[in-house]
């Protein structure tokens, strides 16, 4: 060949080259869409590795592995005899182990696509494959009724057992498999079967005990059928019998004749002398359990010492312990108490017995408390649910109660008489049991607002507290009260509002009254969304208050519930500048947490005459995605088609607080205001809040991507500048790898790339 020729090939294979890497940096219809990736089939499973580095797919039966940094290809491979109903799964991100026809689990090096390991295991077929267990011991595959315990690391059979699986609790979504680990007790496995129970040892499988269909544990969805202390268990069997078993032992300590329905509860005591204890509670008797021998320690007599352990305190070095009881009385003294015992642990013997709070309120008697016991696992009521909730705080070496009604105050009274108010504080020592003081007030009016509309009392402003003094605040009140004697202090609840929200700086109280939510639904079937004002409590005020007494220094009144446009529903406070920023559906603005404020806004800007982004009208605020999925069935003469329609909505248009400015998404565009109310920048955007693909996401390098409709936009936040815009297609699905450098546009067996990040 003469050097011309040579020169001509050379030239056709570079500009071959060139076209090649053309192809692979510009696959797509747009120059941004820097590479395109294809798959044989259409991807079913996807994985970013390394923070985005490289990125795995498997596409049916097909594998492969993208470098996440260019999108080369950097293998690809068809998986032989892949098994669809088999197991199919990454494993430490380094493995891909799937299960094929031939009955072989098949584990592939994810970087390489290399076969690590390839076991047979006769007898299982691999489209029999159910479920699985990541243990300690190795992996336990489910195949039908066969438990098969795998070394993942180089797919050896450990071991395998037929187990005749309870499916009356599998259909039940209840658990049929319990394990537990440590050095002193060992790997041990309990299964619930339908032969009865089973203990295994998890390295070997072989069995430890068994015990016949008598032993067959509760299927109640209100039960915990198993719970493990250390080496030992506590099994709840299913109609009238409860056992405790060492597993490092393999045997039963002991059982016991009771009704499941019985147990109101049970909770450890740890580390108290030296030793774990179990306190198991039911009806009217308590059984303290040793957890270090599994004997019982100690039982009380019928009605001697009734209620459920909710909480304790270990004294005395171990020696007493300090037991809260939520106590529950028979329905001609309903009610519920919260009670403290000082009880000798060894012996049962009660040193001291006393009342801190009570309401009338009581969970109902019969099946339907039954439902509201500890043990349960969905409960209708939890055990720690007095009707009332409480908060301690440490007062020179005593412990000072807070009670407050979750009921409503006219529930609450004073345990000794059960009459009079029954929220407030009350100090004790808990060694002695000596009470220095009760200081029952109000805090919750009855009837009021706050219960009619459920507000949680665990959702209200949490109590503050400011060298001795405390800061309370109830429903359409604020109470400030001195932890060291109980005194109130002051108190406001004159037309005050309804507090949702506050702080308290340099001795002044900020508050928020007023609240405003909606209940969003949505028309699956059109994808319209129907925004309803779900409560309103009026006035809409923030105040500021003297915290020394109680004064009003000024108030600022709003037209709209100055939370609402907000994200949650709550204003923002930047603790640098002790800014307040707020929305409603028409103004952003901004409230200086300052005594000399004045009662004035620091600023407000309009939405749609100042920002220009238009009204945040609630019920326009939402992305909605909807999808449908059709089924046909046939019969003798007929052919029936079913659409379903599912649709969700995600909230997208409010301000955002970004630091030092605020982002505001508006339905027209999208504006950036500094902390002092500057308009830093404004930019148009076509929003649509049915196709919103991709709601803006915010990157580590300060640019910011969405997709509205067919358009994808790339802005830059600190300016808004729009770097660049592109077309997709509306259907494909957006990813953004950890590392956000790309947006990957998925669609069946195409894979669209953009890069969003130098």
């Amino acid at each position: 060949m003469k050097a011309g020729q040579r020169m001509a090939c050379l030239s056709a294979l570079l500009l071959f080259s060139i076209l090649s890497i053309s192809s692979l940096t510009f696959g797509g219809k747009n120059p941004h869409n820097v590479w395109t990736l294809e798959t044989k089939e259409d991807v079913e499973a996807k994985y970013f590795l390394e923070d985005g580095k490289y990125f795995f797919v498997r596409a049916e039966d097909w594998m492969h592995f993208f470098d996440g940094e260019n999108g080369k290809e950097l293998w690809k491979l068809r998986i032989p005899d892949y098994e669809e109903a088999g197991l199919h799964m990454l494993w430490n991100e380094k493995d891909y182990i799937v299960g094929n026809e031939n009955e072989e689990l098949v584990c592939y090096d994810v970087y390489t696509g290399k076969v690590k390991w390839q076991q047979k295991y006769p007898d299982i077929d691999q489209d029999d494959y159910t479920d699985m267990d990541n243990t300690k011991a190795g992996v336990i595959l489910y195949y039908d009724d066969i438990a098969l315990c795998v070394d993942f690391s180089n797919g050896k059979e450990l071991w395998r057992r037929k187990i005749r699986f309870d499916k009356n609790r599998v259909e039940k979504g209840l658990t049929t498999l319990w394990y537990t680990w440590g050095d002193e007790i060992g790997n041990r496995f309990l299964f619930a079967t339908r032969d009865g129970m089973l203990l295994l040892d998890a390295k070997t499988g072989n069995e430890l005990w068994k015990k016949e269909k008598d032993g067959e544990l509760s299927d109640k969805e209100e039960i915990d059928a198993v719970n493990f202390y250390g080496s030992k268990a506590l099994l709840m069997y299913d109609n009238d019998m409860i056992g405790f078993l060492d597993l490092k032992e393999g045997k039963e300590l002991w059982t016991r004749k009771v009704e499941i329905g019985d147990i109101e509860g049970y909770s450890t005591i740890e580390n108290a002398g030296g030793s774990d204890y179990l306190l198991l509670s039911l009806d009217d008797t308590q059984t303290m359990i040793n957890l270090t021998t599994g004997s019982i320690a100690w039982e009380t007599k019928p009605d001697q010492l009734v209620g459920i352990l909710t909480k304790y305190r270990v004294m005395d070095g171990g020696k007493n312990v300090v037991c809260y009881f939520k106590q529950k009385n028979a329905p001609k003294e309903r009610g519920t108490y919260l009670v403290l015992y000082n009880i000798e642990i060894a012996t049962g013997k009660v040193n001291y017995k006393e009342k801190i709070a009570f309401t009338e309120w009581a969970p109902a008697t019969g099946f339907a408390n039954f439902l509201s016991k500890a043990l349960t696992g969905k409960k209708a009521f939890e055990a720690a649910d007095y009707g009332f909730v409480f908060s301690e705080y440490e007062v020179d070496g005593d412990v000072v109660f807070l009670i407050r009604g979750t009921k409503g105050a006219g529930d609450m009274a004073d345990p000794l008489s059960r009459k009079g108010d029954g929220e407030g504080l009350v100090r004790i020592n808990l060694n002695t049991g000596k009470v220095a003081y009760r200081s029952y007030f109000p805090l919750n009016k009855e009837s009021s607002f706050w219960s009619k509309a459920n507000f949680d009392i665990n959702a209200a402003p949490e109590p503050e507290v400011e060298g001795d003094n405390i800061y309370l605040v109830g429903a359409e009140r604020v109470v400030s009260a001195n932890l060291k004697t109980g005194k109130v202090n002051w108190k406001i609840d004159d037309d005050l509002g309804f507090p949702v929200d506050w702080g308290i700086i340099d001795n002044t109280i900020y508050l928020k009254v007023g609240y405003q939510a909606f209940d969003i639904s949505i028309n699956a079937k059109s994808g319209n969304i129907d925004a309803k004002k779900s409560w309103n409590k009026d006035p809409y005020r923030i105040y500021a208050i003297d915290a020394s007494n109680g004064k009003t220094i000024w108030k600022i009144d709003f037209k709209y519930d100055p939370g609402l446009a907000m994200k949650d529903g709550s204003v923002s406070i930047d603790p640098l500048t002790r800014t307040l920023i707020g929305a409603d559906e028409e103004h952003l603005f901004a409230v200086r947490l300052s005594r000399d404020a004045g009662g004035k806004k620091l600023w407000s800007l309009n939405f749609d005459k100042d920002l220009k982004v238009g009204e945040l009208d609630h019920e326009d605020c939402y992305a909605v995605t909807r999808t449908s999925s059709s089924s046909t069935s046939v019969g003798w003469n007929y052919t029936t088609t079913t659409t379903s329609y599912s649709a969700s909505a995600r909230h997208v248009l409010y301000p955002v607080m970004r630091g030092d400015h605020i982002i505001v998404f508006g339905p027209d565009g999208v504006a950036s205001v500094s902390m002092d109310g500057k308009i830093q920048w404004r930019t148009e955007w076509n929003w649509a809040g049915k196709k919103v693909t991709l709601p803006p996401q915010f990157l580590n390098n300060g640019k910011i991507v969405y997709m509205v409709k067919e358009d994808i936009q790339l802005m830059d936040e600190k300016t808004g500048k729009i770097h660049w815009k592109e077309e997709d297609d509306y259907d494909a699905t957006p990813i953004i790898p950890p590392n956000n450098k790309f947006l990957y546009m998925l669609e069946k067996d195409e894979i669209r790339v953009y890069r969003i990040a130098e």
